[in-house]
């Protein structure tokens, strides 16, 4: 299924914060609301009381660089939704 619906995250964009229900649809944001009902089948996810950004990339994090005198691990502390 690739219709899914994000219920309840707080939404970072543009240097705001808003709660709000996020509709995917064939791999695509279709729609980005306060609230989302649909009447078709949909994977629901409750993202309550976690943050919903866009993709970014740290280029300053360095795990496990050869020239670090402690050897570092990644510890996954993010979740995909």
């Amino acid at each position: 299924m690739n219709d899914r619906i994000i219920k309840n995250a707080q939404l970072i964009n543009e240097g705001k914060i808003v709660a709000a229900d996020v509709l995917i649809r064939n791999q695509r944001i279709e729609r980005i609301d306060s609230t989302i009902q649909v009447k078709f089948k949909v994977e629901e996810t409750d993202a309550a009381g976690l943050h919903l950004i866009p993709g970014i990339i740290d280029d300053q994090v360095h795990f496990g660089s050869p020239a670090s005198h402690i050897r570092q691990t990644s510890t996954p502390n993010q979740r995909q939704l």
